[in-house]
C-alpha cells in the first residue's frame, strides 16, 4: 500500500504521501478510509524558462486554506487526511514546500520542524533561477522554509494572526502582468513592479502598463517614489507631475550593482516616509537583488532566507550570478544593519 510509507505531519491527522506510480491510490485499502488530495493538476507553476517553483504566494495561501478545510472534514468524519503527490521530482519538491509553509504559517511551526516532517521523502530536487542558462545556485526546501518563517516572524505574512490585511484578491489580481505585473515583498514598504511603456500600444495587440496607469494604485496604497534601475523607457516626470518621486540608479540587465549603487538605494529607502515602488526591465533580477539588500539589512534576513521568500512572494526575481552575488554581501548588509540600530535608526 503506497500509503503505508507516508509521513506524519500532524499526529493521527495530516500525512504526506509521493507516490511512486501515478495510479498507486486505485489498489490502497488506507486510501478507501481517507480523505486523500493532491495539488499537482490544480496549483501549476507558470514557468520562465526551466524553473518549476516554487509555487507563488497566492497559491500558497489557497493550498493553506484547502487544506484547513480538509482537516476540519477529517475531524468531523474520523478520517485521516492525506496529501499525495505524482512520481515526478517537480512535483514533490513543491509539494513538501507548501506542506512546510502550511506548519510554519498555521501550526506556527519553526523550518526545521516543518522540514522534518517530510524528510523521510528526500532527496527533494533544488529549485533553480529564471534564467536560460545552467543553474549556478541550488535553492532547497529548507531554504524556501526558512524565508517564510522569517517573513513570518518579522510581520511579512500574517494570515494567521487574525488581524491579516494581506489580499488573496489583490495579490493575485496585480501579481498578472495585464493588471502591472506588481508584488508587495516588504508590505507597505516596498514593491516590485516591471517597468512602465512609454505607450500601451508598443506590442500590437497587447496593453502594456504605462505611468499613468499605475497612479491610482499607488496612491491607494501610499507609494510616494520610483525607483528606476534600467534604461529610460518613459518620462519620468509623467510620475513626478503627480507627486510621485522619481530616483535613476541603473546598471545592466542581469548584473550586479556596485556598492554605491546598493548604498543609495538603500538611503533613499530609508529616507523616504511613504512607500518605494522598485522596477528594472521586468521587475525581477536587479529589484530583487535591491529589495534583498534591504531585507538583509533591516531584518537580518540570510541570503538564503531572501531567496526563498522572494521567489514565493515574486516568481523569477534574482537571476544568474546575482544569487551568489548576495551571498557575497549578506554580512556587510548585516554589519549597516547593526550600525544603524547601534545609532538608534
Amino acid at each position: 500500500d503506497e500509503l503505508s510509507t507516508a509521513s506524519e505531519v500532524m499526529a493521527g491527522k495530516f500525512y504526506f504521501a509521493p507516490l511512486r506510480r501515478a495510479d498507486g491510490l486505485r489498489s490502497s485499502h488506507i486510501a478507501a478510509s481517507s480523505i486523500c488530495y493532491s495539488i499537482d493538476d490544480e496549483l501549476l507553476f507558470e514557468p520562465f524558462f526551466a524553473d518549476f517553483g516554487p509555487l507563488n504566494l497566492g497559491k500558497a495561501y489557497r493550498y493553506c486554506k484547502k487544506t484547513q478545510d480538509l482537516l476540519a472534514e477529517a475531524d468531523r468524519t474520523g478520517k485521516r487526511l492525506y496529501h499525495v503527490c505524482g512520481p515526478h521530482a517537480n512535483h514533490k519538491a513543491n509539494s513538501a514546500v507548501l506542506i512546510g509553509m502550511f506548519q510554519v504559517l498555521f501550526l506556527g511551526r519553526n523550518a526545521e520542524d516543518a522540514a522534518a516532517a517530510v524528510d523521510r521523502h528526500r532527496p527533494f530536487v533544488p529549485f533553480r533561477d529564471a534564467s536560460c542558462g545552467v543553474s549556478t545556485f541550488h535553492l532547497t526546501v529548507l531554504d524556501c522554509l526558512r524565508g517564510i518563517q522569517k517573513a513570518r516572524d518579522v510581520g511579512f505574512i500574517d494570515w494567521n494572526s487574525g488581524a491579516s490585511t494581506w489580499s488573496i484578491d489583490e495579490y493575485e489580481h496585480f501579481e498578472q502582468v495585464e493588471n502591472g505585473d506588481l508584488n508587495w515583498i516588504v508590505p507597505g514598504k516596498l514593491a516590485a513592479f516591471s517597468g512602465p511603456a512609454s505607450r500601451n500600444n508598443e506590442v500590437p495587440g497587447y496593453r502594456l502598463f504605462t505611468p499613468e496607469d499605475y497612479l491610482p494604485y499607488f496612491r491607494s496604497r501610499r507609494v510616494g517614489a520610483v525607483v528606476r534601475l534600467n534604461k529610460r523607457c518613459y518620462d519620468a516626470r509623467r510620475f513626478k507631475d503627480h507627486g510621485v518621486r522619481h530616483f535613476e540608479l541603473y546598471f545592466p540587465d542581469g548584473s550586479c550593482p556596485s556598492m554605491a549603487i546598493i548604498l543609495r538605494f538603500l538611503e533613499i529607502a530609508e529616507a523616504e516616509p511613504a512607500a518605494l515602488a522598485v522596477h528594472c526591465k521586468a521587475g525581477l533580477g536587479r529589484t530583487g537583488v535591491l529589495i534583498c539588500a534591504y531585507m538583509m539589512k533591516h531584518y537580518r534576513f540570510t541570503a538564503e532566507e531572501c531567496l526563498g521568500y522572494i521567489r514565493i512572494a515574486r516568481p523569477g526575481s534574482v537571476i544568474g550570478p546575482q544569487q551568489n552575488f548576495l551571498c557575497e554581501i549578506e554580512a556587510r548588509m548585516w554589519a549597516e544593519g547593526d550600525a544603524m540600530r547601534q545609532a538608534g535608526g
